[in-house]
């Protein structure tokens, strides 16, 4: 089960599925700018009150604990979005 660590919650188990679905949900939004908009304000939501399983597995679906992606991923489509179809 995917777990998201954070200082003020402590681990946070989500089921694999509600990430599934969340990163689904950032790929239709298409722009980065909308995505990145969305991640934070799980973040900020996360950090504020109680931990809430949905904006963890928005923060998950992100790439919250992967390692930082490098030019070569984007253009080989290797990250963390899968490619456009």
């Amino acid at each position: 089960m995917p777990t998201l660590t954070t200082r003020e919650h402590g681990e946070i188990h989500v089921h694999y599925h509600q990430v599934t679905r969340m990163a689904d949900r950032l790929w239709r939004f298409g722009s980065p700018a909308r995505r990145t908009a969305y991640v934070e304000k799980a973040r900020q939501r996360l950090a504020a009150g109680p931990a809430r399983h949905s904006d963890a597995a928005i923060v998950l679906a992100a790439g919250a604990g992967l390692p930082p992606m490098l030019p070569d991923d984007l253009v080989t489509g290797t990250g963390n979005f899968p490619p456009p179809r």
